[in-house]
Formats: C-alpha cells, structure tokens, sequence
C-alpha cells in the first residue's frame, strides 16, 4: 500500500472506531493537513515524524501512532522536570542549555508538536519519557547519528557531554522515584507505624503468576490480627490498564470504613485516573500531590488495530466523571505538592508522602475523637 494510501486508510478507520474524532479538531484541517505533505516521497523517519504531527492534531492522549515509534538510546540520561530539560550526571541534574546547538527551549517546544496529549501535564510527562530517545531529535532534524549536550554546572561553567545513538529492543520505563520498573513489584503494600495500609499500584495490571484477587486475598489474612486504621494509596506514575483490577480493594476500603489518602501526579493516567474517581467518590479519599495526566471528561478503552504493519490505538469509549467530582478539567488533588529538583537529586522520601502521611494520621485522629464523642 502506498504510503499516502495508508494514511488515509488509518484516518478513515479512526473515523469509524472513534466516538467524535474531531472533538478538538476541524476535519477540514486535518484533511488539509494530510493532502499538503508529499506522503509516498517521504522516507521512513519523515512518515513517522508527520504521523505524529498528524495525531498530535486530535488532542486525544489515548488516539496514537506512538506505538510505531522505537526506542534508540544515546548514552545520556537526560530528564523534563519543572519545565526543563536536565542531564542527570553523576547523581547531579544539570540543566541542559542545547543540544546539538538547538537551545533546549526549541527543543521541547519542537517535541511537544509531536506528543498527541489533552492536558499540560500528561504533555510533560510524555516529553520525561521521550526525552532521551534520540529516534526523537532524528525525526526533528537536530541529530543524525549524535548527539552533543550542553549542560549548566552548579558552579555556572558549562559541561559537554556526546553520545551516540543507537538502536534498542526497548527501554525500562522511569518511574516516580527514579529506579527502574523492573526493580518494582506492580504491586505490594508496606504497614506503616503499625496502624496505616499503604498499597503501591503502579499499573492496573495482574502480575501473571499472581493476580491481584490472590495478593488481596494474602494481604487480608495478613491484616487480619492488624490494627489498620486509615490507608495510603499511591497511584503515581500509573499510566492505566484495566481499571476493575482494583475495584475489589476499593470496595475493601469502603467496607472497613478506613480513612483515605491517595497519591497522584502527572503520570496517573487511563485507567490511573479511573482508580483516583474510585476511592474519591466511593471512600471519600483525599487526593495528594499533583495534577494527574487526564481530565474528568476524556475518551479511552483503546485497543489497538494494524494496518499494512502500522500499530494504532484509538479510542472506542467516553469517559465522564466531572459531575461525580465536581468539576471539568484536569482531575485535581485535594492537597497539591509538587515535587522540587532536590528531591530527585537526593532520591530521598518525598514531601508528597510526608505529606499524604502527615494527612491520613490526621483523618485517624479526627475519626477517634468523633468516636469517642459518640460514646459519651
């Protein structure tokens, strides 16, 4: 299939998957946009570049041809945090003033034009991930087979750091911490001073050799001779999955009738996002830390279909929880900390989680005195 023939193969079936395609975008833009671009000239790395221009355009964070996009790496970790691009060297975060002479500013705005996102936060997320993958500044023209970063020392010198890019099967995902997915159970729960659950759920998935329903079962006997009195859920960095996995644990809170603390930031997404409505609305949870990665309004359940060896996901489903929450817009937390540079330099416990701590000891104590004010 010609390439042109393909890209419009794919729009036309979006077009019968979606709900409202164009829910953010005129069809006759994107209609002009794809008969101005020379699509059967273009080399492989130029389809894929103006693909993502093309799916940038709907505004549809679950909408993509990122699925096409591989991973080549170039020896430099760099990280987008609070709005900058930092080069991360010997457990410093230098900020990155260009690279390969493009100044870091163009650079993140040029990538942005290739992220297909609906809030400012899942957009930052996105460029965190896509950040040090030098398939990236090949597709924009800043690099061919190099890179040359230019970073900013404490001292105010400037540091030079090369790398080579190079192709790989896949890159281990980064997670709110700064350690590797790998080295991090999708789920497990700690017991904190004896009396506070803390259940991690990193992704709204089953572990294959031990689903959810089995670790929540272990769990409950493990508590059983406990004194839980309020739970922490920490529901940073989940970017989605099956949002039913964890119905049974929220239904477990609400049973128990536990105050509740859950923590988000900017890569809670999809499903992430559905768990967050969950124990707002079904156990009265307060939300700690920061905007998450999507809105109360947005599309999803998205599985993928091929086309001439072309992955795309689209969404096939709207979501609506404003009314629920209260608001339209980006899902909000109740409490909103932001985490700084130095906490990803020293990697120490966030004030997020002291914060989320500080409030679910504070819902305990307000919830014992009303119990003994009922005795009396």
């Amino acid at each position: 299939m010609k390439k042109s023939e393909l890209v419009k193969a794919i729009v036309a079936k979006c077009e019968r998957i979606h709900p409202n395609l164009y829910h953010s975008v005129a069809k006759k833009d994107v209609e002009t946009f794809i008969n101005d671009v020379n699509w059967d000239g273009l080399s492989e790395i130029e389809f894929d570049c103006n693909m993502l221009k093309l799916f940038s355009m709907f505004k549809d964070a679950h909408t993509s041809y990122m699925n096409n996009i591989p991973f080549e790496g170039m020896g430099i970790n760099m990280w987008y945090i609070c709005g900058k691009i930092y080069l991360r060297r010997e457990g410093n975060f230098l900020e990155v003033k260009s690279i390969n002479g493009c100044p870091a500013e163009d650079v993140v705005c040029m990538m942005s034009g290739l992220m297909n996102y609906e809030t400012e936060s899942w957009k930052n997320h996105m460029l965190d991930s896509k950040i040090s993958n030098g398939y990236f500044y090949k597709m924009l023209g800043i690099a061919k087979d190099r890179v040359c970063v230019e970073a900013k020392e404490d001292g105010g010198g400037l540091v030079v750091v090369e790398g080579e890019i190079k192709s790989h099967k896949a890159k281990e995902k980064k997670v709110s911490n700064g350690q590797k997915s790998s080295q991090i159970p999708i789920y497990n729960y700690q017991i904190i001073n004896e009396n506070v659950l803390r259940l991690n759920y990193r992704s709204c998935q089953n572990i294959e050799d031990y689903p959810f329903v089995q670790f929540l079962e272990d769990m409950k006997k493990d508590l059983q001779d406990k004194n839980i009195e309020g739970v922490v859920v920490d529901l940073r960095g989940n970017s989605g999955g099956r949002s039913s996995i964890i119905v049974p644990f929220v239904e477990y809170v609400k049973e128990n009738n536990w105050p509740c603390v859950v923590l988000m930031d900017n890569g809670t997404f999809s499903s992430g996002v559905i768990a967050v409505r969950d124990f707002k609305v079904d156990c009265g949870a307060v939300l700690v830390g920061e905007e998450a990665g999507q809105g109360t309004q947005h599309y999803g359940n998205c599985p993928p279909f091929e086309l001439d060896g072309k992955s795309i996901s689209c969404c096939t489903k709207y979501f609506d929880f404003s009314q629920e929450l209260g608001y339209e817009g980006v899902v909000k937390p109740d409490i909103y900390v932001r985490r700084t540079l130095e906490e990803f330099r020293t990697g120490q416990q966030t004030q997020q989680v002291r914060t989320a701590y500080e409030t679910i000891n504070k819902l305990i104590e307000e919830k014992r005195n009303e119990q003994t004010k009922t005795i009396e």
